[in-house]
This record gives structure tokens, sequence and C-alpha cells, in this order.
């Protein structure tokens, strides 16, 4: 599905048409092995809003058969920073959890200043995080990390080993969860807005989300975009809102900005939908 091109606002390309194209843009079936998906590139650094510092990855496993193999069957994990052969420590509690949740995709695309959205597919992933090896509390260092994970399958054990280099952190804008404004237009597609850097001295791209929050804060459904960062909004179709709306969760928005490469992140406070405060002016068709 492809979305309204924006225009040039005061702060904001902004600017909206009422009736959007209903072409479905498929994600293509991709063949995938069996074993561990370390997802490359997706090894960051990330500072939240709140303060705090760390490390951020993710992974999928997958059977013979194709499908996702689900966390009750993991045994062992843990990330090692090859150069030193140190544990890089986990975060304990709500962090390293299994997520199985239905996910809208979406991009912005430049050339035709349009939004466009791709069919949901329901994802099963694992999500880790963690500290320094060097400090805790500090974003992790350079070097070549190592991450293993094995357990059973049915009556078969596995073990699977990936490594990924990080190159290190770089510092990224930080935007504030209080300049969030959010409204519908008269269409009853939902636009949240944010405040733009004005100056960037390292080129960042943005990533705005709206999750369905569940049971302890887990997220049931999100809608993810990859967008340059001075666009300064999100929009999503009514129809993507009204279906997670149907959802058993609380909505909320949040805010990645991350540096070209998406190795360094500043991440957002999750704010709820019902207490964004409204957008100033009303968007109109």
């Amino acid at each position: 599905m492809r979305y309204p091109k924006s225009r040039s606002n005061t702060f904001l390309r902004v600017g909206f048409i009422s009736l959007f194209l209903l072409c479905s843009t498929m994600l293509q079936a991709q063949s995938v092995s069996a074993g561990l998906d370390w997802w490359e590139g997706y090894f960051f650094s990330h500072h939240h809003e709140d303060g705090e510092k760390g490390g951020q990855s993710g992974f999928s496993l997958w059977s013979d058969s194709g499908n996702t193999i689900e966390v009750q069957t993991i045994k062992l994990f843990y990330v090692v920073d090859i150069n030193n052969e140190i544990p890089v420590p986990m975060k304990e509690g709500k962090y390293g959890k299994w997520l199985k949740y239905i996910i809208f995709e979406g991009s912005y695309d430049t050339t035709s200043s349009q939004w466009e959205y791709y069919e949901e597919f329901l994802a099963g992933e694992y999500y880790i995080y963690f500290s320094s090896h060097l400090m805790e509390g500090d974003y992790p260092s350079a070097g070549l990390y190592h991450l293993q994970v094995a357990g059973k399958e049915g009556e078969e054990d596995f073990e699977y080993n990936a490594e990924q280099y990080y190159s290190g952190p770089t510092e990224v804008p930080v935007i504030s969860s209080k300049s969030f404004r959010g409204g519908f237009d008269e269409a009853g597609n939902f636009i949240w807005t944010w405040d733009v850097p004005i100056t960037q001295e390292v080129k960042t791209s943005a990533k705005p989300s709206i999750c369905v929050l569940g049971d302890e804060k887990i997220g049931v459904a999100e809608v993810a975009l990859s967008q340059p960062t001075h666009v300064g909004m999100m929009f999503v179709p009514e129809l993507i809102f009204q279906r997670l709306q149907g959802m058993d969760g609380e909505m909320t928005v949040g805010l990645y900005i991350k540096d070209i490469e998406g190795r360094s992140r500043f991440r957002s406070k999750r704010i709820a939908i019902k207490k964004l405060k409204e957008l100033k002016s009303k968007i109109k068709k």
C-alpha cells in the first residue's frame, strides 16, 4: 500500500490526500536455512531517553521444516567478546524474552514522498539486552562478538554459533517524547509528530513505531517504519490503525533515531496514544 505525499510546512513535511491506494506490495517469501539467524547489522548501542545506556541485538532460530523454534527450547545463551574472551553481562528480568507478535513494516519513499506499507506477518524473535563487559551500564565496545545458542527441538539436541563485528558507538540526536503530538485527519488516518533536530552532525534515519503492549508490557503487535529523520512524522492508514485498536492491549508510540549504519540508536520513552498531546492544527485532506 502506498500512501499520501507530504508537502512542506513550517517545521514538518505534512499534508495528505483523503483516499489512499489499496495496492498491496506483497513481501516475497524467502527460503530460510535451518539454524541460527543472528540478524546482520542488528547489533547496536542504545541510549534511552531516561538515561539508560547499553547494547541490543536479536536473532531467530529456524527448524528444518522452516518454523521458528521458540524460547522454551533454549537452555544456553551467551554473548562473548572474542578479543577478550569475556562473557558480556546480560540484563535480567523483562529483557531477553522470546516475542511472537504481529508486525506491519513500512517505509517512506523519498522520491515519491509517500509512505508504503507491506502485508502483516507473524514474527517469532528473541531480543537480548546487555551492557559493556568493560563497565556496567555503558555502551558495548568495538570488537568481534560470538553468539552461541543451544537447546532441544523434539528429541534432537542442537547447538548453533554465529559471529558479528561491532564497530563501536556513535552519538546520535536526542528527541524528547514531550514533543510528541497525535491526531487524526479527516479520512480517519492517524498521524503523530515529533520535533526534528535542528542540526545533525551525524547522518541519521528514524524508526517510529506504534506498539500494542499486552501483559507485562510485552508487545503483541507493532507498526514500524523506516524513514528519514527530517520527515518528523508517522502516517498510519485508518485500516491498519483499526486493526491495532481491535487487539487486547495498550497502544503506544515510540521513536528510534539511528545512525546511517543502524549501529547506534537513541530510543525514546513509549507514550500511550490516549495520553498524547493533540496536534496544534487539524490536518486536512
